[in-house]
């Protein structure tokens, strides 16, 4: 994989960066996730301390008990309960990235950690090309802007889905990038 670091001191800074990587991208996605703390990795909460993947059905489990009550519509998909899960604060292997850098770097200045927490670190601004990654983990679409969706049974993503991770024991899988129905919060 390819790892550049580039100081962004300005917005200015960081549109002419976005804008190099565009016209490299050769107009495939761009998604930008931002990090109070530059030291902080990409890993998803579920493979943080003290959890790792193998917590996951019981995490999902409890939380399709509780949250049942307070959801307005019924989740249709184990990938609709995952990505209502993740944004419920329940540790999962999901990364969530935006397509705007502005909103990545929203979250690299002002994180949800507690106040005052990284304000002496370097925030970081991660940009990822999501075909890309799927290519290298040997995921290759019809067009050079297709991406998987996290929706019925997206042949791309089945062994991701947490019934068959859980019944295979598959854990080796690599990473895969793949878009999500939008729902507004």
């Amino acid at each position: 994989m390819f790892f550049e670091e580039k100081e962004i001191r300005t917005v200015n800074d960081l549109l002419a960066a976005v804008e190099s990587h565009r016209q490299r991208a050769a107009r495939t996605p761009i998604w930008f996730r931002g990090s109070t703390n530059r030291r902080y990795s990409l890993v998803p909460s579920l493979g943080r301390r003290p959890f790792a993947l193998e917590h996951e059905t019981a995490l999902i489990n409890a939380f399709k008990q509780n949250a049942i009550q307070f959801v307005e519509e019924r989740p249709q998909s184990e990938w609709e309960w995952l990505f209502i899960a993740r944004h419920h604060g329940v540790p999962t292997r999901l990364l969530d990235w935006t397509e705007s850098p502005l909103i990545g770097l929203y979250f690299a200045v002002n994180g949800i950690d507690t106040v005052t927490r990284n304000d002496s670190r370097d925030g970081a601004l991660w940009l990822l090309l999501p075909v890309e990654l799927n290519r290298l983990s040997g995921i290759t679409l019809t067009t050079p802007l297709d991406l998987p969706i996290f929706e019925g049974d997206d042949a791309n993503l089945r062994n991701y889905l947490p019934s068959v991770m859980a019944s295979e024991r598959n854990t080796r899988l690599t990473p895969a990038a793949g878009i999500a129905i939008r729902h507004s919060d």
